[in-house]
């Protein structure tokens, strides 16, 4: 019998704001310029981005290859809510 390879998870909304997948851990964080005359200096972030261990930044949205691996998380999250 074959194993089901897991599906990248489609659509821009991921619930989760951080988790870890092989060691290394990702977060959303907003960020600040403080630039005087931009909307964060007035307290409204940027972003969120996502983050691989709190300095490499990596973007708006995470990689497909690391979505594979977030699809398994996201469907225990699920379950244990019930």
């Amino acid at each position: 019998m074959a194993t089901k390879k897991p599906q990248p998870i489609k659509g821009k909304q991921i619930p989760l704001t951080d988790f870890e997948i092989n060691g290394n851990s990702y977060r959303r964080l907003p960020r600040f310029c403080n630039k005087p005359t931009c909307k964060c200096h007035q307290g409204q972030p940027h972003g969120p981005y996502w983050y691989k261990n709190n300095t490499v930044y990596i973007g708006k949205e995470l990689p497909d290859n690391i979505l594979v691996h977030l699809a398994p998380l996201l469907e225990k999250q699920e379950k244990a809510k019930f």
